[in-house]
């Protein structure tokens, strides 16, 4: 694979792809279990999250699960490239692009025969207080509206994905970035799931009066799959799903 701006490095069983070949020692850590992790942040069956801390500088690093444990997405890793180097690539293009405002991915660490079985993201620390008012919602929406911009959507747009550092400035995070494409269809779902999030409900934040609406094939595609989740079967579906996964179920 060639990239502008990314290096690959092979590490025994492992590709490690970064954007500095001075992380090339962060990834061989990882690889090793020789790295130093402060804090567990997320452990579930689809990803683990931790801040570690490497030469006295703390980092976001994901272990991405899902890829490997639920069979549909472990398939699609036959011709994809994964969702940890997916989001290094694409978020360097979107930052070089001149959009600062995400959290950068730096490394992407994957082991691979046929499918990817074991894949690590590592990403920028920043300093994570969720935003909280109104006028963070005008920075959330500034941004998407900015990735929207340039043909990309955030895929799973919740302000709880949107955190601040200590000087104000907002991030997006948990995103790969991906190009939007059928009229729309992925960006109008950023918008129509910003709608419904807790925040903006609680503080009554107008979403759509801040994006200008066209009401395409995308725009009603996005509508109809919305209503379709919101159906009580779905909400049934959804509930067996989870207590299988309790289970041991790899769906």
């Amino acid at each position: 694979m060639k990239e502008k701006g990314i290096y690959e490095y092979k590490y025994k069983d492992w590709k490690i792809y970064t954007i500095d070949k001075n992380y090339y020692n962060i990834a061989e850590s990882i690889i090793e279990k020789k790295i130093t992790v402060e804090k567990i942040i997320k452990d579930t069956h689809r990803n683990t999250v931790k801040i570690i801390e490497f030469n006295e500088k703390k980092y976001i690093c994901k272990e991405i699960k899902s890829e490997i444990v639920i069979p549909q997405r472990k398939i699609q890793t036959l011709w994809k490239k994964g969702e940890a180097l997916t989001t290094l690539l694409n978020g360097k293009k979107v930052i070089d692009s001149g959009i600062k405002e995400i959290a950068m991915p730096l490394i992407a660490i994957i082991k691979k025969d046929f499918f990817i079985v074991q894949s690590y993201l590592v990403v920028e620390y920043i300093e994570n207080i969720g935003v909280s008012n109104l006028e963070d919602i005008d920075k959330v929406v500034d941004i998407i509206k900015k990735i929207h911009r340039i043909g990309r959507y955030h895929g799973d747009c919740n302000t709880s994905n949107f955190i601040k550092d200590n000087d104000n400035n907002i991030y997006t995070i948990d995103t790969q970035l991906k190009k939007s494409f059928f009229f729309g269809f992925n960006q109008w779902y950023d918008i129509l799931n910003l709608k419904e999030d807790l925040l903006v409900c609680k503080l009554k934040y107008d979403v759509t009066k801040k994006f200008k609406v066209i009401y395409n094939i995308g725009y009603f595609l996005a509508a109809f799959l919305k209503s379709i989740k919101k159906l009580k079967i779905i909400s049934i579906i959804r509930r067996q799903k989870k207590n299988l996964r309790k289970k041991g179920w790899k769906i």
